[in-house]
């Protein structure tokens, strides 16, 4: 059957040509002859068959009538289980029947190492150099000197002629997923480095299949296997950049050079034109900002295109669904970056248009590398990450003088950038601080670009109490020796499946603990032990007053399966998971799978790094919006130890403090009281929300004092939450509203304006997206009971309006916290009876 199968293909494709449409799918096809895809096909066809003409003939007998009908329901059932099977999607549960079966069409169909070298040598036996040449393609990135191998090597084979004969003495299978290496498993290989012996000359041909290859994660499709390069033992290779050098620090020196840019914007599309200094058929994937903001408009799936002859490019980016198509006048920005991962480019293209208009660029644009901006994303009081904030000089300087207290992590390596201060290099580690204890996770690719971040962020590698290493590729264990070097006192906690020589080594200078099963390694911090069947890896699992952090060094094991472990070792909700997802070259309908996953699962926040891949991350992000953190290295995100819980102000003046502790009792959620005198003496460090009630603003202001106010600043400064309802709408200005107007806590930029009256008012809900009115829309009904008049200033998000003018709900950012005002009570009022 094979033998007629490639009869009757090579009468449909030239040798060397590209395989047709009626080419690739009858190869397809013939590949199915293995007995369980092939009996589940053709049995199918035939009962089916049989079965309905023995039914047409059988009408005439009655009682024979239940035979051909079972065959024929049987046949169609058996050929739905094959069409199920044929269209599901790859995925390791499917890996079991998939992966057999592909593997069987790549050798039918010649898409194996071996056959592509068996074929370019058979070609170059008859003396075809230009068919050989086609079967080994250029590569313009690679300059002259490539160009100079293919024909050299190509003239020297075609001169054997009829006498070459070779034999393939060895073949070294490399994983592309990822970190690049060698593995054991064939059929988890996206490249092959063949040693050929041709004559009395041994050959190397590096074959490449695609880089992103995932082998079981993406159900073992069928490969395309392309000869890159050719060279004698010994030479250098060119094409394929492996074994890896030695990290450079920083981001590689390319300059981007964008040319020739036009812009067209209509109704639901954006078309970005230019020319741009990369290779032809380079890969460049897109991203929107608008007005300082990452922008989720657009489809996904126009936001990338490939680079065409002379380095031309053409975005049309289309409006994702649910998305206006109007584009109101606002600064834009599009940053526009390679998709090769090959070209080591990280630092993306700007192009900026629209300064509160929509008109197009200067035809001729050079753009530096620029590094992305930090969204600005309107917080609520649970974000961990800093979030930068414009404030006007005039506002006082929130400058906590105390450290946050909780848990803190610093990224310190990382591939994605994050602090233009630090270098970028492929590998991922993160200093984890919780009171006296410093814990390292993974130490990055090499030490020297680990300890020069730790130095500019101004971290003492000598302090570090442990260090936790998640899996044995060097990208995560490559700073190690260096760290050893200067600190011996530490404790290493590693995979019991690292190998001995590497344990050894440790134990020469630290004290190590081997890991297979799930341990605490301190209060509250566990490792969930050796996890996954091939690269076997650890991850990291901290408790904390909002729940479980989980962080993850490259998530071979599936990262959907080690949140599963660490609910299951410490309980409780996931409030958040960090590190590599190991996503990089998933398929949009295997992310959305895994985030709907993480949504199962009550995975509050996300903040993917390293190996998880840019399409993971903006699915991530479009899908979890504010819960969404974006970092690199330098990002420093705190996160409470404290159990979560609000702190109700119920000193001298909140006369309405009781409405709001009927209204949290209702809602089940703990709390404490707090007066003057604890908020004075520190006691907001317990909390991590100070809500201020309504009152007698002028004795809150006369009770609390200039030194109740600092303290309320730095508890928001270093990251607390605050509301003010009515009266703590009022002290939350610049200014207080009370004769003689004294200084309030000038934690928001609003001009508040006093008016009289009591009883139900109507507010119109103007973002009914924003966090804190979600569930809302339109017109609310709300008491009111002689709250401020709000107008808004600079950096102050509007929220709600009172049909009568004025702002009623407002919000903003203050340092590291977020600040919400009321005008009306949301919590309504016992005296009102509502």
């Amino acid at each position: 059957m094979e033998r007629a199968a490639r009869i009757l293909l090579g009468l449909l494709a030239e040798e060397g040509s590209e395989v047709g449409i009626v080419d690739y799918y009858l190869r397809w096809l013939l590949g199915f002859v293995s007995p369980f895809a092939f009996h589940f096909l053709v049995l199918g066809a035939l009962l089916t068959l049989v079965g309905s003409l023995w039914l047409r003939r059988a009408r005439r007998w009655g009682r024979w009538r239940a035979i051909p009908l079972v065959m024929k329901l049987s046949g169609l059932a058996m050929l739905a289980c094959f069409l199920c099977w044929a269209c599901t999607p790859g995925s390791p549960e499917t890996a079991p029947i998939t992966g057999p079966i592909n593997r069987r069409i790549e050798q039918v169909m010649g898409e194996t190492p071996q056959a592509k070298v068996g074929a370019f040598l058979d070609v170059l036996r008859r003396g075809d150099q230009a068919a050989a040449l086609t079967m080994w393609p250029p590569n313009e990135r690679l300059g002259p000197e490539f160009e100079e191998r293919r024909h050299a090597v190509t003239r020297e084979l075609s001169a054997l002629g009829s006498e070459l004969s070779y034999s393939i003495l060895d073949i070294e299978w490399w994983r592309t997923c990822c970190e690049p290496g060698v593995i054991e498993n064939p059929h988890d290989a996206g490249f092959a480095r063949l040693r050929v012996a041709v004559g009395e000359t041994v050959y190397i041909f590096d074959v490449l299949a695609r880089m992103g290859y995932w082998g079981e994660l993406e159900g073992y499709p069928v490969r395309r296997w392309r000869i890159i390069d050719v060279y004698p033992e010994g030479e250098a290779h060119l094409a394929f950049p492996w074994p890896l050098p030695t990290p450079t620090p920083g981001p590689p020196p390319l300059e981007l050079t964008v040319e020739d840019v036009t812009i067209e914007v209509r109704p639901g599309v954006i078309e970005l034109e230019g020319r741009i200094d990369l290779p032809l058929g380079t890969g460049l994937g897109a991203e929107l900002w608008r007005d300082g903001k990452l922008w989720h408009w657009a489809d996904l799936d126009t936001l990338h295109t490939t680079v065409g002859e002379d380095g031309r490019f053409t975005f049309v980016i289309r409006v994702a669904p649910g998305q206006p198509e109007a584009l109101p006048p606002a600064d834009y920005v599009a940053f526009i970056g390679s998709t090769d991962p090959t070209l080591g480019l990280h630092m993306p293209a700007r192009i900026e248009w629209g300064t509160h208009t929509l008109t197009p660029m200067p035809k001729r644009v050079t753009v530096e590398p620029t590094q992305l901006p930090t969204p600005t994303v309107t917080p609520t009081p649970s974000q961990p990450t800093p979030i930068p904030v414009l404030s006007p000089t005039s506002t006082p300087e929130p400058t906590p003088t105390k450290a946050a207290k909780g848990l803190t992590i610093t990224i310190v390596y990382d591939n994605n950038p994050c602090d233009e201060r630090l270098k970028t290099a492929w590998g991922f580690s993160c200093l984890v601080e919780r009171g006296d204890l410093t814990l390292l996770f993974d130490t990055g690719g090499d030490a020297e670009t680990l300890l020069s971040n730790m130095a500019t962020l101004g971290l003492d590698p000598a302090t570090i109490d442990i260090i936790v290493l998640s899996h044995i590729h060097g990208d995560h264990v490559g700073g190690l020796d260096g760290l050893l070097a200067i600190n011996e006192r530490t404790t290493v906690y590693l995979p019991r499946s690292f190998p001995a020589r590497f344990k050894e080594q440790v134990k020469a200078h630290a004290c190590v603990v081997e890991v297979h099963e799930p341990m605490e390694i301190a209060e509250g911090i566990y490792t969930t032990g050796e996890l996954g069947a091939g690269i076997l890896e650890q991850s990291l699992v901290l408790v904390t007053g909002r729940g479980l952090v989980v962080i993850t060094g490259c998530a071979h094991p599936g990262i959907v399966s080690i949140v599963k472990k660490a609910k299951e070792i410490a309980g409780g909700k996931v409030y958040l998971v960090m590190g590599g997802f190991h996503l990089g070259g998933a398929s949009q309908a295997v992310i959305e799978g895994i985030v709907g996953d993480f949504r199962e699962l009550g995975v509050q926040k996300v903040a993917p790094c390293h190996c998880s891949g840019d399409l993971a991350r903006s699915i991530f992000e479009r899908t979890y919006g504010e819960d969404f953190i974006r970092v690199g290295v330098g990002s420093r995100l705190e996160v409470s130890m404290m159990h979560e819980g609000s702190c109700v102000y119920a000193g001298s003046g909140a006369v309405l403090a009781r409405d709001v502790e009927v209204a949290l009792d209702r809602l089940a959620l703990s709390y404490r009281r707090m007066d003057e005198q604890d908020i004075r003496a520190g006691g907001l460090e317990a909390c991590s929300l100070l809500i201020v009630p309504g009152g007698y603003t002028a004795q809150c202001v006369d009770a609390l004092g200039e030194e109740g106010f600092e303290q309320i600043r730095e508890f928001i400064a270093g990251g607390g939450g605050y509301i003010g309802i009515c009266a703590g709408a009022y002290i939350a200005a610049r200014r207080v509203e009370v004769p003689g107007r004294p200084p309030g806590l000038g934690i928001i930029e609003i001009e508040n304006q006093r008016r009289a009256g009591t009883g139900i008012r109507t507010i119109s809900i103007v973002k009914p997206e924003h966090p804190v009115v979600r569930g809302y829309a339109g017109k609310v009904s709300i008491w009111y009971q002689n709250g401020p008049i709000m107008k808004a200033g600079q950096g102050v998000e509007t929220l709600a309006v009172y049909d009568g003018g004025g702002d009623a709900i407002v919000c903003t950012t203050y340092g590291r916290g977020r600040v919400v005002i009321f005008s009306p009570h949301p919590e309504g009022s016992l005296e009102g009876g509502s």
